[in-house]
């Protein structure tokens, strides 16, 4: 009996699991010639228009602008009009968008369907964990939580500012007297500061100005600011990662550990940062792709440049042909060539194989799958969080 009972329960166990995951499994949307796409386990057309501006969020509930009326296709129910005269529009979350219409921001509840006007005088940001939106207003900085729609921290004189926490409820910032400080507390961390490039919870990373000369300097709370570079271009771009900054000065890269004992010159000539990578920074350097100071690809579409499930994806154009390559840190390999596309939905990377450069459509594949989802596919959307 209790045998039974126990192959009961596990062949139980094993259909709920497999209904779990076929219903995580999240659908792609795509656009084909005559139309918009999705796929979850098989091809369904959604609409026949064809849009410039189309977003999709998370729960598959698509965004868009068709000859400047703004749509919403709600998942299973039918699209309509939200607005007339309409320009341009951001996905904040799964739950609300906004929109510009006539030089005023609206904000949109999808579940709800309702409206909401909101002052906003020079644009705004949404904060990382997308529950408010950040409004700056005459060196005023103010928080308004989307979902209860009403402001829900003010802080004043402020020029600049950067997040500590996810809800940007905290920051570092500059007042108009260029001073550095912390919105917790009414102490100076310095004076003469140009620019905020990145912060975390107990440290900050700034450019500090004094007589035309531009200085690179990282504090921690508690503790004293240290320079780690000096120019007179005031040229600087860094970032904290762990126990390293990595920072660009004037076109050369460097890191520095936070021990203060070393300091390395890795490459020169650089353009721009992409992303860290297993702890060394993934750098673009003459369309060149380096990990520190290591050659990894040339002629990279340096847009395309991918981080996913522990690799580099990016798209190598050499001779007119875009081709698709991986690398793991230490030398790159060819996937396939002709390929048009790469995007990352759902934590799976999908791109467009078998690309007609001058029909500019291909095949869409799932990584490491020979499986044909559709094909003469122009564009993979993107899906919005």
């Amino acid at each position: 009996m209790k045998k039974k009972l126990l192959i009961i329960i596990i062949i139980f166990l094993t259909l709920f699991i497999i209904l779990k995951n076929n219903n995580s499994k999240q659908s792609i949307f795509y656009i084909k010639n005559d139309g918009l796409y999705s796929y979850k386990n098989k091809i369904k057309k959604v609409d026949n228009y064809l849009y410039t501006d189309i977003k999709i969020t998370d729960n598959d509930n698509i965004i868009y602008i068709d000859h400047n009326n703004l749509y919403l296709h709600k998942k299973g129910k039918k699209k309509k009009i939200i607005a007339k005269n309409v320009y341009n529009f951001e996905i904040i979350n799964n739950n609300y968008f906004i929109y510009l219409k006539n030089d005023k921001y609206i904000i949109y509840n999808i579940k709800k369907n309702k409206k909401n006007k909101i002052t906003i005088t020079n644009g705004y940001k949404i904060s990382n964990n997308r529950e408010n939106l950040l409004l700056m207003t005459n060196n005023t900085l103010k928080v308004f939580n989307i979902k209860k729609q009403k402001v829900i921290k003010t802080m004043d004189d402020i020029i600049e500012y950067n997040c500590i926490n996810d809800s940007c409820t905290k920051v570092y910032y500059i007042n108009t007297k260029q001073e550095l400080k912390k919105s917790t507390s009414k102490k100076i961390i310095d004076k003469n500061v140009n620019k905020i490039l990145d912060s975390n919870k107990n440290s900050i990373l700034y450019i500090f100005n004094i007589n035309g000369e531009y200085k690179l300097k990282y504090k921690k709370i508690f503790k004293k600011s240290i320079i780690l570079d000096t120019n007179n271009k005031s040229y600087f771009k860094g970032i904290i990662n762990d126990n390293k900054i990595h920072f660009i000065s004037s076109g050369v890269y460097k890191t520095i550990k936070l021990n203060g004992k070393h300091k390395k010159i890795i490459t020169k000539d650089v353009d721009d940062f992409i992303d860290i990578y297993k702890g060394k920074m993934l750098l673009i350097k003459n369309k060149d792709l380096y990990i520190d100071n290591k050659l990894i690809s040339e002629f990279v579409n340096t847009e395309s440049v991918i981080i996913n499930n522990n690799k580099i994806y990016y798209l190598k154009v050499k001779e007119d042909i875009p081709s698709l390559y991986s690398c793991n840190g230490y030398k790159e390999k060819l996937i396939e060539k002709n390929v048009g596309e790469i995007v990352v939905n759902n934590n799976k990377l999908y791109y467009l194989g078998n690309y007609n450069i001058s029909q500019k459509y291909g095949n869409i594949y799932k990584l490491n799958s020979k499986k044909v989802i559709d094909k003469k596919v122009t564009r993979i959307i993107h899906k919005d969080k």
